[in-house]
């Protein structure tokens, strides 16, 4: 029969090795835990078919142990203004609800619970949940338009209050949050699913203290921190040491102007510094980031580049600083309204990758799309509410490695499937692709834009962003850009292109075309010196055709898409003594 592990009798400074790594287990299963029951139990499309949700397992000083699921770092940032709120006032079954972007929010339909855990009359750890909520009320249904110029045009703002108290639900929250939205059965499930979560990861965390004994759980917590910590330490000892900075020029809104952001790079031996000094000041639209937004962002693929197999927690923050000035965009001060913030957001980790392909170019990956598309379809009701408010965001391919084409498909969030989207709401997904000749050209090439098609089947209010409308991602090491994103919309009077606008905000009628592509990703490595076997291939699955094979890759395919070795030969050798 097997048995728990023995728990050896050591200093609480030391770390036995073995049980390391089966604490480390156990803190990512209490956060997968809660994840799974939010998954199967939530009711929006975003979080149901999306995954728009995640878990965290935090410890008593506030210090993440484990996350799980896909927004980053947002139930942690809460921690300390919950800690500042209530101190040590919160009991057994409370559970706090909080969206405020000045307090460790990031936008207000990101809707967070924390809940204090409890052994033996202690306090030992905090878990917590956030999930992207379908409308909050405010001047757009969805929460993210770019139109609003302060917070309170938004929707509903829930500052830390008790969503229940000593067990018990506190009604009147209820009760307010579900009239001031306009999909109150999402909304409400969402919230339940929630609460389903906190009270699993919570009883996941007794058995575990239980098991080991609370004393080791904590320590073991500080441990497993302490591993991420030096594991992203020796990571960044590898980058040289130096200055990078970059700069890009986000897409404004029809009133606001394209807005700086600048990304300055220090890298000294084991420790970074993210100074986003020279940015623009805070806008006077949505496009704004909350300062508790920004670190999770800028670093949420950083320990992907540099393939750092560890829990994910505050380890990977200790060792670098973000410096973001108050008044600039990546730090407002309030009221700045905040909805659209993850334009800038996707942007801002784009260009860490940016800064670090100055530092080491043969070790990063070309840019990819981080206008990541998004649609809100609100079907006309006769009281203005509706259970059918679709919401479908995805994000367009990867840029190509050093070593390997990127995979053509969309990153991050999960796809809302067509059955469940027909099924739930007035809308048919006509078509879900890929697009050829998207994909950067390179030694490695691109991933290819992806397009989505719908056709809605009733009358109302259709939401679309496409920000970053006109740019494309850029490629590394002589590869080239992939292509800019697409929209159009097909009514009864014709078909029109918004692929120039960042936000379309129009009525649709029951018949109208949506069609939106997000672009592709950007090409690594000089295209002439991709294998001709590989470009083959790629015309032979209609991922680039033999038109765009000849131009960028040398590569002659005939009309049997046999390709004409002589010709390639020759091709090729020409383009490079031309160059």
């Amino acid at each position: 029969m097997f048995q728990d592990p023995v728990v050896e009798d050591r200093s609480q400074d030391e770390a036995d090795p073995i049980l390391l790594e089966v604490m480390k287990g156990e803190f990512m299963t209490i956060v997968e835990e809660m994840v799974t029951v939010i998954g199967r139990t939530c009711r929006s499309f975003g979080a149901r078919e999306g995954g728009d949700y995640s878990g965290a397992l935090v410890s008593v000083d506030g210090q993440v142990i484990a996350r799980s699921g896909i927004a980053v770092w947002y139930v942690g940032n809460t921690i300390p203004y919950v800690l500042a709120r209530f101190g040590n006032r919160l009991k057994p079954g409370d559970i706090v609800i909080h969206n405020d972007p000045y307090s460790g929010g990031t936008h207000l339909p990101d809707i967070v619970l924390i809940m204090p855990v409890f052994y033996d009359g202690e306090l030992i750890a905090y878990v917590g949940d956030s999930v992207h909520h379908s409308d909050i009320g405010g001047f757009a249904a969805g929460g993210m338009s770019t139109a609003p110029t302060e917070l309170f045009q938004e929707g509903l703002l829930l500052p830390r209050v008790l969503l229940y108290d000593g067990g018990e639900p506190v009604a009147p929250v209820f009760e307010i949050i579900e009239a001031n939205t306009r999909a109150p059965v999402d909304v409400m499930g969402d919230l339940e699913s929630q609460v389903a979560g906190c009270i699993a990861a919570g009883r996941a965390v007794q058995r575990l203290a239980a098991k080991y004994g609370a004393d080791v759980m904590s320590a073991y917590a500080r441990h497993v921190v302490s591993y991420t910590e030096k594991a992203v330490r020796r990571a960044i000892r590898s980058i040289p040491n130096g200055s990078y900075r970059v700069e890009e020029l986000i897409q404004g809104t029809a009133v606001v102007p394209p807005i700086k952001v600048v990304l300055s790079l220090q890298i000294d031996d084991d420790s970074m510094t993210i100074d986003f000094s020279g940015s623009d000041p805070q806008s006077a639209s949505a496009l704004n980031v909350p300062p508790s937004t920004v670190a999770g962002n800028v670093l949420r693929d950083f320990h992907h580049l540099f393939e750092i197999d560890v829990p994910s927690n505050s380890g990977l923050l200790t060792p670098i600083t973000i410096v973001a000035p108050e008044g600039t965009v990546l730090n407002p001060r309030p009221p700045a309204a905040v909805g659209a913030r993850s334009a800038i957001c996707n942007k801002i980790g784009a260009m860490l990758f940016s800064a670090l392909g100055l530092a080491m170019p043969d070790r990063v990956p070309a840019d990819y799309q981080t206008g990541a598309p998004i649609l809100i379809y609100t079907p006309d009701s006769d009281d203005g509410k509706s259970d059918q408010i679709v919401f479908d965001l995805w994000m367009g391919s990867r840029g190509a490695t050093p070593a390997m084409d990127a995979m053509d498909g969309p990153l991050g969030w999960k796809r809302i499937s067509a059955e469940m989207m027909e099924r739930d709401s007035s809308i048919v997904l006509e078509g879900f692709g890929m697009v050829p000749d998207t994909g950067g050209a390179g030694r490695y090439r691109g991933g290819l834009g992806i397009f989505r098609k719908w056709r809605v089947l009733a009358a109302g209010r259709l939401w679309l962003r496409n920000l970053y409308s006109g740019t494309a991602a850029t490629g590394l090491l002589g590869g080239t850009a992939g292509s800019p994103g697409v929209v159009r919309i097909t009514t009864a009077d014709g078909t029109t292109d918004y692929s120039d606008q960042d936000v379309v905000e129009i009525r649709v009628e029951a018949g109208d075309v949506i069609y939106q592509m997000c672009g592709g990703g950007g090409g690594h490595g000089e295209p002439l010196s991709r294998a001709v076997e590989r470009v083959a291939v790629d015309v032979l699955e209609g991922k680039v055709s033999a038109g765009q094979a000849r131009e960028l890759y040398g590569v002659v395919v005939d009309a049997e898409l046999d390709v004409d070795v002589y010709a390639t030969h020759r091709l090729r050798e020409l383009t490079r003594q031309a160059r």
